[in-house]
């Protein structure tokens, strides 16, 4: 299942306050939902919130599973590549 930041899901069981529908604020290896009514934050492993979500309500414009809305679009510079110590002396020959 693709889960996409600030989209409205409805889960199988209740919240104790009654209510079934949920905010994802934070999609990852974890899931963290907001209950709508009561504003109480719930984390779960992907895997169990993927079971628990029965269906999704709402996407957010301009969401979608390929570009979920807040992975940062920038990705880290990676470091050249550093040679070994033996190759960057000059040989010795005898």
């Amino acid at each position: 299942m693709d889960l996409v930041l600030g989209s409205h899901v409805q889960l199988k069981k209740p919240h104790p306050c009654g209510s079934t529908e949920f905010t994802l604020t934070r999609v990852g290896m974890d899931v963290k939902l907001v209950c709508v009514n009561c504003g109480r934050e719930v984390m779960l492993p992907r895997k169990k919130a993927e079971k628990a979500i029965k269906k999704v309500l709402t996407v957010p414009e301009g969401g979608s599973p390929e570009r979920p809305i807040g992975r940062s679009e920038k990705r880290k510079p990676t470091l050249p590549k550093r040679k070994c110590f033996w190759t960057s002396r000059e040989s010795t020959k005898r």
